[in-house]
């Protein structure tokens, strides 16, 4: 463990920052914000931990949250980690019943929740809004003083996070304090933090890239702008207006912003240093996008996973320069290997990390599916250069067979990036019933250009193998989009599917087939 980080991870606010540092301003109310200094976070946390001591809650026990990104759910979050409880933050863009049992399966003995998601904390749960009464009842809850920070065992979980489940049900994902704070260590600046710059973190607080990056952000001293919903234009003015020199996110937010006319973008976006991107492919056409939008930024394209940890590739060892769309070089302390490829080059990522989860909470097969022999299958297919650089392929449940070849969507999705009127594409596997499955691609084209479906076929064509050319392209003035920013691949393979129905190209029984197939979302 480096020496310079905490023992628990809901203690990461160092104690050397002056109180009265602003560190936290939540826009949930865009016209007033809240600001919160160190010393009124670390007092909030504490309370909140003395509060859940209070109503009976012990190390080890879970402790669920039902909320869009506030101060309260941060607070809460960390609180029970400092308590030594579990903290299991729910995706709640989730069907109800869905939403019951993934209470039900963490075994939460206690749900917090906000006004909106307040339907959906099942009945059989001790359960306490953050709005109710005004806010009232949780200013109750909260027990002002100090507490020392739980000391974890090595094995001591910190959070459960829960897969977005492309079929079946959501899966949880222990994750230790040891681990997670582990991967925080190797994005870890040097010198005091200072809170001198800032960031936004708007992606919902269930998933990893939002909480990784809001702990990274207090342990590095970067002020937090929290908004509770994505949206490109506040998100832009948010920047603007906080000076922020550092942004994460995935790819889909990123080329909304940029899809903004010029007359609706604010102006000093100068300001920003630093982006990272991931948890979804990266294109050349939006990196170029992303680098007019933010010309002082240096941007790199990131690698992680929940069951793995977010530190798995980074800077490349003998310092060479990383290739713009290249994920990184493997971190030391990883174990990796590409397995079922057609050379040693390219396969399935499979990791062994210092965060690496035990394997799935309550699936037995699951976990003996995925984690073999310590080694965890991540699913995706990765590609290796001369130098040791490694690159996003697809995903090996996205990748289909058409006419005994394998198409990987992310690779026709580049090519037609590559075309000047196309602004964003998605390929999809739809049922056909005599080549198996064909590409079908859906376009978002730039504004006030025209191009056919002939030429973006014929652009296919001529950039990439005929067998993987979309048969069909649908074109769209927006791309669906998921709770956790990325696009929806399930909405559009069963709109694949039902348009080779339509056209005479399936038969029923393969497009329920194809359409019930895995990638909820890219």
């Amino acid at each position: 463990m480096n020496p310079t980080l905490p023992n628990n991870l809901g203690d990461l606010l160092p104690e050397s920052i002056d109180r009265a540092c602003e560190v936290l301003v939540d826009l949930r109310v865009p016209d007033r914000p809240r600001h919160l200094s160190a010393g009124e976070l670390r007092d909030a946390t504490r309370a909140f931990a003395r509060g859940l001591r209070d109503i009976g809650i012990a190390p080890g026990e879970r402790v669920a949250f039902l909320s869009a990104n506030r101060w309260e759910l941060l607070v809460g979050y960390l609180g029970s980690m400092l308590l030594g409880a579990v903290a299991v933050p729910v995706n709640h863009k989730l069907p109800p019943a869905t939403v019951a049992h993934v209470i039900a399966d963490s075994g939460a003995a206690v749900v917090f929740f906000d006004a909106e998601r307040a339907p959906l904390v099942p009945p059989d749960r001790q359960a306490l809004g953050f709005d109710e009464r005004g806010g009232e009842l949780f200013r109750a809850f909260l027990h002002p003083g100090r507490i020392a920070a739980f000391n974890p065992p090595k094995h001591h979980l910190a959070e459960i996070l829960y897969t977005s489940g492309s079929t079946g049900a959501p899966k949880g994902v222990p994750l230790t304090h040891a681990g997670q704070l582990w991967a925080l260590g190797e994005y870890l600046e040097t010198g005091d933090p200072a809170f001198a710059d800032s960031t936004v973190v708007v992606a919902p607080m269930y998933h990893m890239n939002a909480l990784f990056f809001a702990s990274l952000s207090l342990l590095n001293g970067l002020r937090m702008v929290l908004m509770p919903v994505f949206d490109a234009r506040r998100y832009l003015e948010a920047v603007t207006a906080y000076h922020c020199t550092t942004l994460s996110g995935v790819p889909t937010m990123f080329a909304l912003m940029a899809a903004l006319p010029r007359e609706e973008r604010p102006q000093g976006l100068d300001s920003v240093r630093t982006i990272s991107l991931g948890s979804a492919p990266l294109s050349d056409t939006l990196l170029a996008q992303v680098r007019a939008l933010f010309p002082n930024a240096e941007i790199s394209n990131g690698y992680g996973s929940t069951e793995a940890g977010p530190a798995v590739f980074g800077p490349h060892r003998d310092g060479l320069p990383r290739p713009p769309l290249s994920i990184g070089y493997p971190r030391p302390g990883v174990d990796w290997r590409l397995v079922d490829g057609a050379g040693p080059e390219q396969g399935r990522l499979q990791l062994r990390t210092p965060a690496l989860a035990d394997g799935y909470l309550n699936r037995p097969e699951a976990t003996e599916e995925k984690f073999v022999d310590g080694w965890f299958d991540t699913g995706d297919i990765l590609r290796r250069d001369a130098d040791g650089f490694m690159y996003f392929v697809g995903r090996a449940d996205d990748m289909f067979v058409c006419g005994g070849e394998n198409v990987y969507p992310a690779q026709v999705e580049s090519l037609l990036g590559t075309h000047p009127a196309v602004r964003d594409a998605i390929v999809v596997g739809a049922p056909d019933d005599l080549k198996g499955a064909v590409p079908v691609a859906f376009v978002v084209l730039e504004r006030e250009s025209a191009v056919s479906e002939a030429e973006l076929r014929d652009h296919c064509l001529a950039g990439g193998p005929a067998y993987a050319h979309p048969r069909r392209i649908v074109f769209k003035s927006e791309l669906p989009v998921g709770g956790t920013h990325k696009i929806d691949r399930r909405t559009l393979t069963e709109e694949a599917a039902a348009l080779m129905a339509a056209e005479g190209r399936a038969t029923p029984s393969a497009v329920t087939t194809v359409a019930d197939q895995p990638g909820a979302e890219a």
